[in-house]
């Protein structure tokens, strides 16, 4: 099946369950809000027209991946210039990016959880919370690890190589929620699995970057309406980007089927 049948695939399958977009949706907004009520500043998207994208949507979607100077709680990113609390490291800083990793990570978890459990008719709002609950810790770690080489890279750019190194981990999160074992045998299997199917992730990658590539003409504009259409805009990422995470998801879960067999 060609990359282009499996997302075709997995739009089919959220359809029937697209109400899963209201998380990214959720925390797409709640760091739009979160960031005017720290820094008072109304956020204004960077002009641009197009953008050739390439790279695997996040997880959860967010409008970020085309928006990539959108707002966060802990900082703000403007013509290259960071400012925010990141820039001024202290106790109260710590423990709110804390707080923002763990309230991320569990609605991470909630949403993955749910891609997951999409086949299955009658899976239930409480079975996804147990689970969640039961990997919540892992995918804090995860963030943390992850997050580290980013925030090195936002304060300098000399630490770009660590920031690359992120690259590695593109498929742990679905190792935390499909395989079982510590968070180190998700790290192990997740890395494995993209160094077994280098191919089938470069066409992925490129796949997601023409889609989005092409949605960034009608992102673009809407985002220079001002707010409601920042909104509008999180709404189609986070639909389009929803229907990425679940094929690659899937994609994981064959693999690892076939590595089994």
């Amino acid at each position: 099946m060609s990359v282009s049948d499996k997302y075709s695939k997995a739009l089919g399958k959220l359809n029937k369950y697209v109400w899963i977009i209201l998380i990214p949706i959720l925390l797409d907004s709640l760091d739009l809000m979160i960031h005017w009520l720290i820094y008072k500043i109304k956020y204004i998207p960077a002009f641009s027209i197009f953008k050739i994208k390439i790279g695997l949507m996040h997880t959860p979607a967010s409008v970020r991946f085309l928006l990539e100077d959108f707002p966060t709680p802990i900082f703000s990113l403007k013509n290259n210039m960071v400012s925010g609390l990141l820039t001024n490291i202290n106790l109260f800083t710590i423990c709110f990016a804390i707080t923002i990793l763990l309230v991320v990570s569990y609605f991470t978890g909630v949403y993955l959880v749910t891609l997951s459990k999409i086949e299955e008719e009658d899976f239930s709002l409480k079975e996804v919370i147990m689970l969640d609950n039961s990997i919540w810790a892992k995918l804090f770690l995860y963030r943390v690890v992850t997050i580290i080489p980013m925030i090195l890279f936002i304060l300098d750019r000399a630490f770009i190589v660590t920031f690359f190194l992120s690259i590695f981990f593109v498929y742990v999160e679905y190792s935390i929620i499909l395989d079982k074992g510590s968070i180190l045998t998700n790290f192990k299997n997740g890395m494995a699995f993209l160094f077994n199917n280098i191919g089938l992730t470069i066409k992925s990658t490129f796949y997601c970057g023409i889609i989005f590539s092409v949605l960034s003409i009608i992102v673009f504009p809407i985002a220079n309406l001002g707010i409601s259409g920042i909104i509008v805009d999180i709404l189609i990422v986070a639909y389009f980007g929803t229907a990425f995470n679940k094929m690659i998801m899937e994609m994981y879960r064959d693999g690892q089927v076939k590595v089994e067999n």
